[in-house]
């Protein structure tokens, strides 16, 4: 892959995290993209997105996914005020256990899809389920990291699985919401193997994204 490509790989060293971010500019000025899969919740309406395709604004109370694939960057203008946001990075294989080829939990972020990034409005009547199923694992990751106290180690023990286990749980529940609202905005594909395809795509793009540092693979 060229080098220009990998000027823009960010690598995170968690399968998982999530912020409720505040703040007058976002922190990324500049394209990039990451192995992690990205869910963006706009509290207020002054957020923008940047990609290769433009730039489009994004009102409140709506979710912007991204892939592992999506060069992007989000900003606001100046004098537009605070931007507030939730932030949700997370890696396929943290939450594909969770998913079955009935519930594909990963399907609406399918690098196949037509419009890219996807922008889904949240409905109004669920505003309130998203913003406590963000908040929770908020502070699920918190008593997690006080837990381990900086020793990771600490996370595979019994205190720690479980906690884990509890934030994957919440998140399998932001993601049904997601993938509902999803498939009332683009339809439900109920072929399989058209099911079976977007799960080989993700795994053809997480591959992709683990090895883009290796020359030789890249040739092949």
């Amino acid at each position: 892959m060229p080098n220009i490509y990998k000027s823009y790989l960010e690598s995170f060293p968690d399968e998982f995290s999530i912020a409720h971010k505040i703040s007058e500019q976002t922190e990324k000025k500049s394209f990039h993209m990451h192995k992690q899969l990205e869910i963006v919740y706009t509290i207020s309406d002054n957020m923008k997105c940047r990609t290769e395709k433009g730039t489009r604004s994004i009102p409140a109370n709506h979710l912007i996914l991204l892939n592992s694939m999506d060069l992007h960057y989000f900003f606001t203008d100046p004098g537009s005020g605070l931007c507030d946001r939730y932030v949700l990075y997370f890696s396929p294989s943290f939450i594909s256990p969770l998913s079955t080829q009935e519930v594909n939990l990963l399907e609406s972020f399918n690098p196949g899809q037509i419009e890219r990034p996807i922008v889904l409005q949240a409905e109004q009547e669920e505003t309130a389920h998203y913003l406590s199923l963000m908040d929770q694992m908020i502070s699920q990751v918190r008593s997690l990291d006080e837990f381990s106290a900086g020793d990771k180690s600490r996370r595979r023990g019994e205190g720690g699985f479980e906690k884990i286990l509890y934030i994957k749980f919440l998140l399998g529940q932001f993601l049904l919401m997601v993938d509902r609202l999803y498939h009332q905005t683009y339809g439900h594909v109920q072929d399989a193997l058209y099911q079976s395809h977007s799960q080989l795509v993700m795994d053809i793009c997480s591959f992709i994204q683990e090895h883009m540092q290796e020359e030789d693979v890249l040739a092949a």
